[in-house]
């Protein structure tokens, strides 16, 4: 049960942390973007999908965000 709980939580958080993503980097201007090379409507895809959940079985992130720092993992 507690498991259970655990994944449902932790799918949340990084459905949260992918949409936070996605929001910051389209706050971006398309200069800044060139400069990283990456397009705009490349932007949800950097994140993974939504359907990957937090275990990342489908559509694995490429690039993540922390505190405003880009990297790949």
């Amino acid at each position: 049960m507690f498991e259970r709980i655990r994944h449902i939580f932790d799918e949340l958080l990084a459905q949260r942390e992918r949409q936070a993503n996605i929001r910051y980097f389209d706050g971006l201007s398309d200069r800044v973007l060139s400069d990283i090379g990456v397009d705009r409507s490349e932007i949800p895809s950097l994140f993974g999908s939504a359907e990957a959940g937090a275990t990342g079985q489908r559509g694995q992130p490429s690039l993540r965000v922390v505190r405003g720092t880009h990297y790949a993992p």
